[in-house]
């Protein structure tokens, strides 16, 4: 329901789908924020880099690394420039929680 806007007329907004993404993490329901993403690359719509920090930036806060490592990848296989938030986020996540 929440992407179906770009199919109403209403347009795509990324910051809606930041905000929630980031609101879904806040909670912790991570599947409910990467669901969210896959519906938004799905329906054709390429996140840009703020939605995709968004999960990233989240996932490495609850200290899980991996997932956001994938989230990563899943950006760059799609195009996504990473941009300087991005590689900080990961950092400080390395170096706080460690990584294998």
């Amino acid at each position: 329901w929440i992407v179906q806007g770009e199919t109403h007329g209403e347009g795509f907004d990324y910051i809606r789908i930041e905000a929630i993404i980031n609101g879904f993490c806040t909670i912790g329901k991570w599947d409910e924020a990467k669901r969210l993403l896959a519906d938004t690359v799905n329906k054709g719509i390429s996140p840009d880099v703020y939605i995709v920090n968004a999960l990233i930036s989240a996932l490495c806060k609850d200290g899980k690394i991996q997932e956001a490592i994938s989230v990563f990848d899943l950006m760059t296989q799609r195009g996504i420039r990473p941009d300087v938030i991005t590689y900080t986020t990961l950092i400080h996540a390395f170096c706080k929680f460690g990584h294998e």
